[in-house]
């Protein structure tokens, strides 16, 4: 087939579905497998990813990898339409770090590909939750989704003015309330067993944690340290543990500065990103480069030959998100969902 044919024909098929989608025959939401396509418009599989390639350029299918190319125009991709406007809300945090960067990012792009749009709020206690308020009650805000240190006032507030919520992650502290959320969570519990799992597999035995305030997240992650520790038959010390003050690299670079001090150690899992930062500039400091280090990324931080890393993929988290929120809008007696995300 000559390039002007197969140029023809990619462009002819996208029409064609692009007519179909707006005939509603696809009543689903869904487009059927590109085999299937390839096959009825007897065409090789090259030619038809070029049509799809156009109509997901022109926002009318979204393709989610394995669970398949959904439509997008209009109300067929749950409850999202190029109306909709959401908001993103960091909660009780004073840095805009990496870790919402990366997956405020992750989200917007998401969202703009589904034809809607996102704004961002952040919101450090209940008393700067007014902004937010009058744009949603005010109907300019179809959805929100809520991330960063969030209690269980905050969320009831931000519930009770009707509108569809998805947290991204885990309440500060565990509370019935989770079970009424839609909810997409970084396994902690799985990526703090791995990671210390992987410094076993490389020959360390002494193994300090450095983890954060006594939050839920930082909770599963020493159970999942005390696991590999158990499997591994390597006694757990107490000592070798380190609860930060704070989530933040100054308070990891002290209290494992101090660790450093008194104690033998031949590797450290890091339960965040930023503690990750603070523990680095305390093996600078000490000159301790034969300390291996196990933590998790979400894109910034790349691994080294001393430094193990394991990588949260936001995109996953966001399209999750994007994906539970349009199914809220099309049904809100829906039952909540809370869908965990595996590190890379």
């Amino acid at each position: 087939m000559s390039s002007s044919k197969e140029s023809y024909r990619y462009e002819q098929i996208a029409r064609t579905l692009q007519r179909n989608i707006k005939r509603g025959l696809f009543p689903s939401g869904k487009l059927p497998p590109e085999r299937f396509l390839a096959e009825y418009f007897d065409v090789n599989r090259l030619t038809l990813r070029k049509a799809m390639k156009l109509l997901e350029a022109e926002k009318w299918i979204f393709r989610m990898g394995r669970r398949g190319t959904f439509i997008v125009k209009g109300d067929q991709f749950g409850g999202i339409t190029k109306r909709r406007v959401f908001a993103y809300v960091l909660a009780g945090e004073d840095d805009f770090s990496s870790v919402y960067a990366n997956s405020f990012a992750a989200l917007s792009r998401r969202l703009v590909a589904v034809g809607g749009s996102l704004l961002f709020y952040v919101v450090k206690n209940l008393d700067e939750l007014g902004p937010l308020e009058e744009a949603t009650m005010g109907h300019g805000v179809d959805g929100i989704f809520v991330s960063g240190k969030m209690n269980v006032e905050m969320i009831e507030k931000i519930r009770s003015w009707g509108a569809p919520v998805v947290v991204l992650g885990q309440l500060m502290y565990r509370d019935p309330l989770e079970d009424e959320l839609d909810q997409v969570i970084v396994d902690s519990l799985d990526y703090s067993y791995r990671c210390t799992k992987m410094l076993i597999e490389q020959g360390a035995e002494k193994i300090a944690l450095v983890n954060g305030p006594s939050y839920q997240v930082f909770s599963d992650s020493t159970q999942g340290y005390m696991k590999a520790l158990n499997e591994a038959g390597i006694s757990f010390d107490e000592q070798m543990v380190l609860s930060c003050v704070e989530d933040s690299a100054l308070s990891a670079e002290k209290r494992f500065s101090e660790l450093l001090g008194g104690h033998e150690i031949d590797a450290v899992f890091v339960a965040g990103e930023s503690l990750q930062i603070g523990v680095r500039q305390a093996l600078w400091n000490s000159k301790n480069s034969d300390i291996m280090l196990a933590s998790l990324s979400y894109g910034s931080l790349k691994p080294s030959s001393n430094c193990l890393l394991m990588t949260i993929p936001t995109n996953k988290i966001a399209s999750e998100a994007v994906e539970l929120i349009g199914n809220r809008l099309a049904n809100t007696k829906k039952t909540p969902e809370t869908i965990k995300i595996l590190a890379e």
